[in-house]
């Protein structure tokens, strides 16, 4: 699943750098290139619940602000004692998450303002090496 990753993040990479910038974005180059990103992300999300769901999701915006969220609500709510100390920790490991996420979205800005769609090597590259350097981790994850 990991490898077919990486096929779909190249060709979004390729397709974006090869036919974009998509002043129109019905164009059949522009949905083709988009729907080759989708399927990138619609893999990651898969292969993260189901391969690894034990582990904290690679998924941020979707489903750790929507924790990030409940966890403040329940603690502004007047939660106490040790359940209010499970969420409080809860809630600061998911923000430092958020945080981060949010910083490699100003470094991906700031790489798309200085080289255009060839950023889009940047995370083809690491998840290339995430296959190649840690293929035992692709076959031997929970099933």
């Amino acid at each position: 699943m990991l490898v077919a990753k990486v096929c779909f993040l190249l060709a979004f990479f390729v397709l974006a750098v090869a036919l974009g910038p998509f002043p129109d974005s019905d164009a059949p180059a522009a949905l083709l290139t988009g729907f080759a990103g989708v399927a990138g992300m619609a893999i990651q999300n898969a292969v993260q619940r189901v391969h690894f769901a034990s582990i904290p999701p690679t998924t941020l915006m979707t489903g750790n602000t929507t924790q990030a969220v409940l966890d403040a609500v329940d603690l502004l709510g007047g939660m106490e004692g040790d359940t209010a100390l499970a969420v409080r920790g809860r809630l600061m490991r998911t923000l430092r998450g958020i945080f981060w996420f949010a910083g490699g979205c100003a470094i991906a800005a700031l790489l798309y303002y200085l080289a255009g769609f060839w950023c889009l090597a940047v995370p083809v590259a690491v998840a290339a090496a995430t296959v190649i350097v840690r293929p035992e981790a692709a076959s031997t994850a929970p099933r």
